[in-house]
């Protein structure tokens, strides 16, 4: 089983997640001074150029997203079916908490679980999305998970699983999944979730922790 689990980690190593982001954020820089001569020019070719490069950053966020999603189901498969850590991920950060120790109780007033999903913060943090296009530039880049579905699912689960950050912020939990989920600003691959719920109950996750990458040395 290690050595299907080696195959399937150089399977990983070769999607090009980190070179489609690369390459994303370069066409963003373009945009931004194509975006300033469209709004000078009355030319509708310089409209369309720009309208054509947003659409072209956009789909390379989302196939980079396809491609870590893809990545991501492998790991699912190495640890839920074949029962070993996937190669080059790192196994969940410090040691065993017992839950029955930590509160998880939310503050006075505010919902014990989620009632939905918050859509709009949610898409700030998905590869591709126009939320996330419009936040991919601050002064912090944004996180982002592969797509929709894992968005959702794995906020969820990060609530569900996780642990409140600290005693004052009981509505925050992080949990890692000790395979990546996501990617930071950077295109670098994140293992943890944490999920925050707001006193209306309604939910939105984003990768967190510290940012690795696939390299072929590491399947060694």
């Amino acid at each position: 089983m290690s050595e299907l689990a080696a195959a399937l980690a150089a399977v990983q190593a070769e999607l090009p997640v980190a070179e489609a982001l690369a390459e994303a954020d370069r066409l963003d820089e373009i945009l931004r001074e194509v975006a300033v001569l469209a709004g000078e020019s009355r030319n509708p070719l310089v409209t369309e150029a720009r309208d054509r490069l947003r659409h072209a950053r956009d789909t390379l966020r989302r196939t980079a997203g396809h491609w870590g999603a893809a990545g991501s189901h492998l790991d699912e498969y190495v640890i839920d079916v074949l029962g070993l850590v996937p190669l080059g991920s790192a196994a969940p950060a410090g040691p065993p908490v017992d839950p029955t120790t930590v509160d998880r109780a939310t503050p006075p007033g505010w919902p014990d679980e989620p009632t939905r999903v918050s859509t709009q913060k949610q898409a700030r943090h998905v590869l591709g999305t126009r939320e996330y296009a419009s936040r991919k530039n601050g002064p912090k880049g944004e996180s982002a998970f592969f797509d929709v579905d894992s968005a959702h699912r794995l906020s969820r689960e990060a609530w569900d699983r996780g642990h409140p950050i600290d005693k004052d912020r009981t509505y925050v939990r992080e949990h890692d999944f000790g395979h990546p989920v996501g990617v930071d600003g950077y295109g670098r691959f994140q293992n943890r979730v944490r999920s925050h719920l707001d006193h209306k109950g309604r939910l939105h996750g984003h990768p967190c922790g510290p940012g690795t990458s696939r390299r072929p040395e590491d399947l060694t």
